[in-house]
């Protein structure tokens, strides 16, 4: 009788056993930051996988293993997957030792080691300027305005931490434009950044080179915002993304291309926005974006400087306040952007209070303004996680074939700087633009600019007619 027991106890364990198996499979995953589903352009471009016979030995083997070795559970193989799709991506995972993946939920899905994109960014300008000759500097010329290679993604080790990595060749210069790590889902502050990235400064300064409408941001986005610099900042959004913020502390980073160039290693930087109306469906995209920025810069050196071209990279420096023995300084931005379909119209303006050591607060000032139209129907894209508008994408990409000619938009910008007060004589600058932009794929696009530049500064007075065109390739 007791034989028998023992019989009827080992079998009710051996069946629970087994049941626990088929229940929960052996397998961790993560909460759908990816998945092992490809996207409708992996598949159709190749991937290949390096360890299906691996990971076949390793499903056989696992099958016969019996007694106490079988307790061992023996780790799946790395999985390396490749393909293109408007730049190289990456992706390493371990493979899953499950046959049947449709029934996996996600929270059990196998989490990638590493997955992410090495891109790159080509941009040619040419400009013709024309005027008199009382303004020194300005010559034609053909230009390699940015030179870039990056690699973005996500690396999972303890927590998933996205990584940017950006290197810029601007004239002669070869530099770490963008680098930086980023860890969300952070209690209490959302998203922390460490690195060397852009100050949250500037509606204009915030979006991508390649995304902004006109070739060159306004003047006075160049002249203030703190542009690229390395430090630290928490950011998030609120009211289901309907609000973002940031704020930082960043030090002195390296002379950049576009952004002041006071010395300091101490400045407070933040911005928040709002959407207080958007509408966005299959018919309609229509938002009303509008957002606060500010800056807090305590001078290194004991100077501050503010300069500016007149929005053309060719074209020299023509206002600029030179070194303004100075304290502090502190910077007050206004932003402001309507959506409504393919119309949409942007503007911002940027205050400086300089705490000057010669003779109390001087103040510097300029805005801009402009409108821009799709003839071709497309629609400004806003990402609401950032506060700030990003790549265009064409309807119909150009295809002689097809009877497609790609997308085209057309704007307009007027915009102002004034550098003069008290002793300070910087210069004032008033430009009217307009352009036109091709976008024949989503990588690919031409721009045509053409600015009327009014110049007043110490050296002369005079108006500047500046023409020029950028070859833009974006991966």
């Amino acid at each position: 009788m007791k034989a028998f027991l023992l019989l009827l106890l080992l079998a009710a364990t051996l069946g629970g056993a087994s049941a626990q198996a088929l229940d929960e499979p052996e397998l961790a995953g993560q909460d759908g930051l990816a998945t092992t589903e490809q996207g409708p352009d992996e598949g159709t471009q190749g991937a290949e996988n390096a360890t299906d016979e691996a990971s076949d030995a390793v499903d056989s083997d696992s099958s016969e293993e019996s007694g106490p070795e079988s307790k061992i559970e023996e780790k799946p193989p790395l999985e390396w997957k490749f393909y293109w799709h408007e730049g190289l991506h990456y992706w390493v995972q371990r493979n899953p030792l499950l046959q049947d993946e449709l029934h996996i939920p996600d929270r059990l899905r196998v989490k990638p080691k590493l997955e992410g994109k090495v891109g790159g960014l080509l941009q040619v300008d040419a400009a013709l300027f024309a005027g008199d000759d009382e303004l020194d500097g300005f010559s034609n010329g053909v230009q390699l305005r940015r030179f870039r290679l990056y690699t973005r993604g996500n690396v999972f080790l303890w927590v998933p931490i996205y990584f940017k990595f950006q290197f810029d060749i601007t004239k002669d210069s070869f530099y770490l434009n963008d680098g930086y790590l980023q860890f969300r889902n952070v209690p209490w502050i959302q998203t922390f950044t460490l690195g060397h990235l852009k100050a949250p400064f500037s509606l204009e300064r915030l979006a991508s080179s390649t995304d902004i409408t006109f070739m060159e941001r306004a003047s006075a986005v160049e002249a203030f915002s703190p542009g690229f610099k390395p430090g630290f900042e928490g950011s998030g959004t609120q009211f289901q993304d309907r609000m973002t913020w940031a704020l930082g502390w960043f030090a002195d980073g390296q002379e950049a291309d576009i952004g002041d160039i006071t010395d300091s290693n101490f400045r407070i930087v933040g911005r928040v926005t709002g959407l207080p109306f958007v509408i966005k469906d299959l018919y309609n995209n229509r938002l009303t974006h509008l957002g606060l920025s500010y800056s807090y810069v305590n001078s290194a050196g004991n100077t501050a400087q503010y300069r500016s071209r007149p929005e053309c990279n060719i074209a020299p420096y023509v206002v600029d306040t030179g070194e303004i023995p100075a304290n502090n300084a502190n910077l007050l931005g206004a932003e402001v952007a309507f959506v409504m379909n393919s119309l949409s119209f942007q503007g911002e303006y940027i205050h400086s209070l300089v705490d000057s050591q010669e003779e109390g607060n001087l103040e510097f000032d300029g805005f801009y303004a402009y409108v821009s139209y799709f003839l071709t129907g497309e629609t400004r894209l806003y990402d609401k996680t950032q506060g700030v508008f990003t790549r265009v994408r064409p309807k119909k990409t150009f295809s002689l074939r097809n009877h497609t000619y790609g997308g085209l938009e057309i704007e307009a910008r007027f915009s102002r700087l004034d550098l003069n007060d008290g002793y300070v004589h910087g210069g004032k600058m008033h430009i009217f633009t307009v352009g036109a932009t091709w976008y024949l794929f989503p990588i690919f696009k031409l721009k045509l600019n053409y600015g009327n530049a009014d110049i007043d500064n110490q050296e002369a007075s005079d108006r500047v007619h500046i023409f020029q065109t950028r070859f833009e390739v974006d991966l």
